[in-house]
């Protein structure tokens, strides 16, 4: 039985899932175990003074003094126990660095907006990144999947959110490289675009047309 400092817990948080609010509280709820961008939980540990200053700063008094393991128990038992919150540990992860430079950025081609397609491009990704491909984020993927859905290039926050509402698991701890190198590859891209007045339905078109790799080879050489 929950004593009333839980009971409180569990009705902010029946509230916020009641308020269609409920993927905005599931990410605020897993930052209470990473450290987070922007309400974001990254993979990386978050420190005692992090979390202090997060519990304080988002969630209401009666949270302090509970642990987290409890208020993610609650969630998971009397608000939402048929989507429960898991909270994977942090070696479980995929640990690799994304630095934020030129040379990190792959070559966008105008007549796909799709990175060009080489046979070996496995190995130059693992060759850039320092770890298998199998272990690497598609986040080049993640950026057209945006596009074709919301019908926009994603700012960053919109491109953490869409990835963690996809898979609600903490984003990549160096994902503001990954999409700062993302938009320099597609710089060349939105000027073309602009140049040429393309329409999202041109747009969508062509990166349509592109997805399979035989067309994608052929279109990107002529």
């Amino acid at each position: 039985m929950l004593n009333l400092q839980e009971r409180k817990i569990k009705n902010y948080l029946r509230k916020q899932v009641s308020y269609n609010n409920n993927n905005n509280i599931r990410s605020k709820l897993m930052c209470l175990f990473y450290s987070n961008i922007n309400d974001i939980p990254i993979q990386k540990e978050i420190t005692e003074e992090e979390y202090d200053e997060y519990l304080n700063k988002t969630f209401p008094y009666y949270f302090k003094g509970v642990d987290k393991n409890k208020i993610i128990a609650i969630f998971n038992l009397d608000v939402s126990p048929r989507k429960k919150i898991i909270i994977p540990a942090l070696n479980s992860f995929n640990h690799y660095d994304i630095n934020d430079n030129i040379n990190n950025c792959l070559e966008i081609s105008i007549d796909t907006f799709r990175p060009y397609y080489y046979d070996d491009w496995k190995q130059q990704s693992e060759d850039i990144n320092k770890t298998s491909y199998e272990n690497q984020g598609s986040f080049y993927n993640e950026y057209l999947k945006f596009f074709i859905k919301k019908k926009k290039f994603p700012t960053f926050e919109e491109f953490m959110v869409f990835i963690f509402n996809k898979n609600e698991i903490p984003l990549h701890k160096d994902i503001k490289n990954a999409f700062n190198n993302i938009e320099k590859s597609y710089t060349n891209v939105k000027e073309h675009i602009k140049k040429n007045n393309l329409t999202y339905n041109e747009i969508r078109q062509i990166i349509v047309l592109s997805t399979n790799i035989s067309n994608r080879k052929l279109i990107q050489l002529l």
